[in-house]
């Protein structure tokens, strides 16, 4: 049974594996979530597995939308909104509120693509926490937000504590990182789930 926003295969896992394996710079740690995410027609932006001596001690995929025109009218929209936001630091006021007016209707349009492009990794990240056979912190869990990064992705797939690594004592930090790659890895063998028992 096929339900409205189960991720379903797209794309045989071969054909991907080789296109995400060009890749430059992409980690070993997250390759099998990147390439199972695209399978499922999920389109990955950008990825991390996650690094103690950086910025980005958790795993992260950025996820994006699969059409171009959709992809450049974001990055014109959010360019737009920028530019409106600094208008009004420098005070000019009607001027940034003309240009939020003239983007308000294509910003909506844009979210709801944005919404229909994360329903089914929304729908799989709550089946696989339903489903789950093992036991996992809040703090590990993952989860879908909004992407923080400017000008990129609709969506956020990483731990709920993610955003507290920084303020982390190291040997804390190094522990939650072990947890959230676990979880990074307990997630993608569910997504195989999916695309293994494809028609």
């Amino acid at each position: 049974m096929t339900l409205p926003f189960m991720p379903i295969a797209v794309r045989p896992w071969q054909e991907v594996e080789e296109e995400v394996g060009k890749i430059p710079y992409l980690d070993p740690g997250i390759f099998e979530a990147v390439v199972a995410l695209n399978v499922l027609a999920i389109s990955t932006l950008s990825s991390c597995e996650g690094h103690l001596n950086s910025r980005l001690s958790a795993p992260f995929v950025i996820i994006g939308v699969s059409d171009r025109l959709t992809t450049e009218r974001d990055f014109e929209v959010r360019n737009k909104i920028t530019h409106a936001r600094n208008l009004f630091s420098q005070g000019q006021e009607q001027e940034a509120q003309r240009i939020l007016s003239e983007t308000e209707q294509t910003w909506d349009m844009l979210l709801s693509s944005h919404f229909h492009a994360c329903q089914p990794l929304q729908f799989a990240l709550t089946l696989f926490y339903q489903r789950a056979s093992h036991h996992t912190d809040y703090d590990a869990q993952l989860t879908l937000l909004p992407s923080r990064w400017s000008f990129t992705g609709v969506g956020l797939l990483e731990p709920r504590g993610a955003i507290h690594q920084k303020q982390r004592p190291e040997q804390e930090r190094e522990q939650c990182l072990y947890r959230y790659q676990q979880e990074m890895h307990n997630f993608t063998a569910f997504l195989k789930t999916f695309i293994e028992d494809a028609p």
